[in-house]
């Protein structure tokens, strides 16, 4: 059986509204030699927010590794890059 793991890439980008510099992490499953991105989903409520949008980030956060740095973060791409 293969083994599923969670990791999590963090790192900045530039807002191409408002050009300030912010924070992202993103997600990613590993099963088997296959990393298969992640997204945490927002559900809106009627008034259109999501109360455990954070709490769910929050947990994914504690419970994933960070990824492993591999060739393609010093040419600035991911395999995700297409």
């Amino acid at each position: 059986m293969a083994q599923v793991e969670l990791f999590k890439r963090k790192g900045k980008y530039t807002d191409k509204k408002t050009g300030e510099e912010k924070p992202f992490t993103n997600f990613f499953v590993k099963c088997g030699d296959e990393l298969i991105p992640v997204e945490v989903k927002y559900f809106e409520n009627e008034e259109g927010k999501d109360p455990r949008y954070s709490a769910r980030r929050a947990v994914m956060s504690a419970f994933s590794a960070m990824l492993p740095a591999r060739s393609w973060t010093t040419t600035g791409t991911t395999p995700f890059d297409g």
